[in-house]
C-alpha cells in the first residue's frame, strides 16, 4: 500500500488571490467566456497558467464577424491542477 506524501503539491495559482484561483478554475473546466476580469486573465497569461487564442464568431449584424479571445489552459498545468485536486479531495476548497 502506497502512503500519501505529508507534503502537498501547491495550486498552480498559488500566490494568487482567491478570485484568480476560481477564474484558473472555471477555464480549466471549459468556461472561458464567462466575463472573467481582463487583469485577471491577463495575470494568468502572464504566469503561463492560461492560452489565449482569438477566434472569429458570428457578429450582432447579418454578414459581419468579430474576433473574440478564448481561453485554455495548458496541458502540463491541467495536469498538476488535477493532481492538486486529487491530494485536496474533500478539504472544502481550500487553496493553498
Amino acid at each position: 500500500m502506497a502512503s500519501k506524501s505529508p507534503h502537498r503539491q501547491p495550486h498552480p495559482c498559488a500566490g494568487l488571490s482567491k478570485r484568480a484561483h476560481e477564474v484558473f478554475e472555471q477555464i480549466a473546466i471549459g468556461n472561458d467566456l464567462a466575463g472573467h476580469h481582463p487583469r485577471i486573465l491577463d495575470t494568468l497569461v502572464f504566469r503561463a497558467l492560461i492560452e489565449r487564442s482569438e477566434e472569429q464568431v458570428a457578429g450582432p449584424f447579418a454578414n459581419t464577424t468579430m474576433t473574440i479571445s478564448r481561453y485554455c489552459v495548458p496541458l502540463p498545468v491541467h495536469m498538476a491542477w488535477c493532481s492538486w485536486c486529487n491530494e485536496n479531495a474533500g478539504d472544502g476548497g481550500v487553496h493553498d
